[in-house]
């Protein structure tokens, strides 16, 4: 009788996993950010207030070098045209033979100070000048100013793409064999 061993071995896979390898290199940004201030600038005018005398005090007689100047001037000329008056006058009674009236009397009648006139005039006003102070400002509004330089970045290097290797471990072989005899050799 024969008889068949059969011997079998069955295969085994080895799997050799190399993952994906990559180094990132990241870059950063490079923002600077600078605050700017805000700016007020105040400017203030103060009040000013003139007052203005002048022709009170030159109606009284006090006044700055021009008005004497002038005041002089207008003197004199009225001095002289009332002494030109007087003088002229007494001509005229001079020459009035009606008028019965002596050379010493018309002498002293002309020499006699004129009547002063008195009147009541009102004085001229002082004036006021005013102009009222000022408060200006300017604003400049602060912020920030931002400059960016790099926008930065992400690159990947040295990339190596994942691996999968398949291996026998242990092949698969089936062996078979005749064991025994096919005549029966004991009988």
């Amino acid at each position: 009788m024969i008889d068949l061993q059969i011997h079998r071995q069955p295969a085994q896979l080895g799997l050799d996993l190399k993952k994906a390898s990559y180094d990132l290199n990241i870059r950063k940004a490079e923002v600077s950010v600078q605050q700017k201030e805000a700016e007020i600038d105040l400017q203030r005018t103060y009040p000013d207030v003139q007052v203005d005398t002048s022709a009170v005090r030159q109606s009284l007689g006090y006044g700055g070098p021009e008005f004497r100047a002038f005041a002089f001037a207008d003197e004199a000329e009225s001095s002289y045209l009332a002494n030109l008056e007087r003088t002229v006058q007494t001509g005229y009674a001079f020459a009035d033979t009606s008028n019965q009236a002596t050379i010493p009397e018309i002498v002293i009648r002309s020499m006699e100070p004129p009547e002063k006139q008195l009147a009541v005039v009102p004085l001229p006003s002082i004036q006021m000048i005013g102009q009222p102070g000022t408060l200006e400002l300017r604003a400049q509004l602060g912020g920030t100013d931002t400059q960016l330089e790099d926008w930065g970045g992400v690159r990947i290097e040295d990339f190596s793409l994942p691996l999968m290797k398949v291996y026998w471990e242990q092949e698969p072989y089936l062996k078979i064999k005749a064991v025994g005899q096919m005549f029966d050799v004991k009988k």
